[in-house]
């Protein structure tokens, strides 16, 4: 089968996968090829594979943590608020709205108001995520000056949450199957185990990236020796320069013809 990375904005889901509430376990040795590829910064893995469907793998966003890995479902629970002066807000039924609307003896008023619940499912997929150290994100100073921002309300509400003194990992791709149509667009996808021809694309993705990532360190190597070279050029030619003007300075003091005292 051909494993390959794809965009699969607007692509199905087998409905019978979206069940799942668990993946098979990713294997120690699976592990240890991904982590002996990739190598570590410090003691940390610079990848790993997890689970679409791992509940602790979060992330701080809006206000409150969230699933990295889920498909949210909005329930909206309409409801009536009824407020009189002095007394505390209390929920109300249409029943009682009705009769409190048409009585001459309500003194307070009715507040329609919405409550959104966010309910979660996991994604039956496994990830690779790699790992960005606490400086890929800045200093703390200039994370803390964008953290907070304001809600429709006008109230201050943590957006972003607290610095990541420990670093993080952030998803790179999903490991899947496509199914395509005639034309080969993907019309649907489905659930791809660590196999041996997984585990081989992520060996092999990942060789891509720390070759790429050598390529651009070698290329920026090459670029300060170069500019070191012109640098220690224009050294020496300024150095032949004020030589030169030294020398004729010198002439002129002396009234001695440069040919001879250079001899």
């Amino acid at each position: 089968m051909d494993v390959k990375v794809f965009n699969t904005k607007g692509v199905g889901f087998n409905e019978e996968e979206l069940m799942l509430t668990e993946l098979p376990p990713i294997e120690e040795h699976i592990v240890d090829a991904i982590t002996e590829a990739g190598g570590k910064c410090g003691d940390i893995p610079n990848f790993r594979v997890v689970s679409g469907l791992d509940p602790n793998i979060t992330e701080f966003i809006g206000g409150k943590e969230w699933r990295v890995y889920a498909f949210r479902h909005h329930k909206h629970n309409d409801y009536l608020l009824y407020h009189e002066q002095g007394k505390e807000p209390r929920v109300i039924s249409e029943a009682e709205a009705k009769i409190l609307d048409k009585s001459d003896k309500a003194k307070g008023i009715i507040i329609p108001k919405v409550n959104t619940h966010v309910e979660e499912f996991g994604i039956p997929r496994y990830f690779m995520e790699v790992y960005r150290p606490p400086e890929y994100y800045g200093t703390q100073e200039a994370w803390d000056a964008i953290r907070y921002d304001k809600d429709e309300n006008d109230k201050w509400f943590d957006l972003m949450g607290e610095y990541p003194h420990e670093g993080r990992y952030e998803t790179w791709f999903c490991i899947e199957e496509a199914l395509e149509d005639a034309e080969g667009n993907v019309v649907e996808t489905r659930f791809k185990p660590l196999d041996d021809v997984a585990v081989s694309f992520i060996l092999n993705m990942i060789e891509r990236i720390i070759r790429k990532q050598e390529s651009l360190v070698e290329q920026h190597k090459k670029m300060r020796e170069e500019s070191f070279e012109d640098y220690l050029g224009e050294i020496k030619k300024a150095k032949e320069n004020v030589k030169d003007i030294v020398a004729d300075r010198v002439d002129r003091l002396i009234e001695t013809p440069s040919t001879l005292r250079r001899k």
